[in-house]
């Protein structure tokens, strides 16, 4: 069911560490934010256009490789390269980057994310 599909992706973001009490746990960095987009029903929806999953953009590449994944089916196209964006003193695309999302229409402000590992 989803509440048990929940329950596990709840889990998950748990055992990697994040703290799903703190009061901030919706807006601050966490080391895991699993999200449940849509049930799909494999192989019939195998074809389904990721546009129709999410309006997210970014995610598309993720999505189609997760699909000819769960599909045992070669990618249709290769995922694009990373690519390089500099500003004044910022670089992107090089490491994972967070997105912080106000609630507010039409603003959005991409930080770099870093790892110390």
């Amino acid at each position: 069911t989803r509440s048990e599909l929940k329950a596990i992706c709840n889990h998950i973001e748990i055992d990697l560490g994040r703290d799903r009490d703190d009061p901030l746990s919706k807006t601050k960095d966490r080391p895991a934010d699993l999200d449940i987009l849509c049930a799909l029903h494999l192989p019939q929806n195998a074809d389904i256009a990721v546009h129709t999953i999410t309006d997210e953009y970014f995610l598309y590449p993720v999505l189609h490789e997760l699909m000819a994944f769960l599909t045992n089916t070669p990618l249709k196209s290769p995922p694009p390269a990373g690519v390089l964006i500099t500003t004044a003193d910022l670089r992107f695309g090089e490491t994972a980057t967070t997105i912080y999302w106000n609630r507010c229409p039409s603003y959005k402000r991409v930080l770099q994310q870093t790892f110390d590992r």
